[in-house]
């Protein structure tokens, strides 16, 4: 695992098991194969991207034993790095000096295809925030190398803090890759661009709250 550098808001990034992408795909697929387990489990009424399908498993990673194992072992390591890069001051206090244990609040799974696009926004009533990339469309790379460098962000995921100035640079661009995953502080901005590759591009996304002591957020 490796973190930003040392200022400004911490990202984590890490690698996906593969057994963990394989198993995440096939609940997605699973999914869309039938009309009444989207409409069972669409989450779209919750969420702000304007794509294909989000749907909820919350309760299906829960019950994966990996998949929890590794979401704690991450946010484990994020929150010790330092707590100071992605809490608020008032939230930084309320935890201070206490034990504080990680709690899965909410996963769900982004289906993207051509042309939808999620739209710069925060993950609110959590602290914890991340992604990991499940599959992307083929011919993607060859849809990259057709843009010029500076328009080459189509399906790349982006974060955004503060404003440009001198020795800043306030936006983060992540090129999607299949196994790859990142977390960060819930209130960090972040969007998806669209992209025209035939295919889909899918992720995995979760936050997690911290409780303290006996529990409670």
């Amino acid at each position: 695992m490796r973190g930003t550098g040392a200022a400004g808001p911490l990202v984590l990034q890490a690698e996906l098991p593969q057994e963990l992408v394989l198993s995440f795909n096939r609940i997605a697929e699973r999914v869309t194969r039938s009309d009444s387990a989207m409409k069972a489990h669409d989450w779209s009424g919750q969420l702000s991207g304007n794509h294909r399908g989000e749907f909820r498993i919350t309760e299906l990673l829960l019950s994966n034993f990996e998949a929890q194992k590794f979401l704690l072992e991450v946010s484990r390591s994020f929150v010790e790095r330092a707590p100071n890069r992605f809490m608020n001051v008032k939230r930084a206090e309320s935890v201070r000096d206490k034990t504080v244990n990680i709690v899965i609040q909410e996963a769900w799974i982004n289906e993207m295809v051509a042309g939808d696009f999620n739209p710069v926004h925060h993950h609110p009533h959590c602290d914890i925030s991340c992604v990991g990339f499940l599959e992307i469309p083929d011919g993607y790379d060859n849809e990259l190398a057709t843009l010029s460098p500076h328009k080459r962000v189509a399906g790349f995921l982006q974060f955004i803090d503060g404003r440009p100035a001198f020795g800043n640079d306030p936006i983060w661009h992540v090129k999607p890759r299949v196994g790859e995953f990142y977390m960060f502080p819930s209130w960090l901005l972040h969007c998806v661009y669209p992209f025209r590759s035939p295919g889909v591009r899918r992720s995995l996304s979760a936050n997690l709250m911290l409780a303290v002591g006996d529990g409670h957020p």
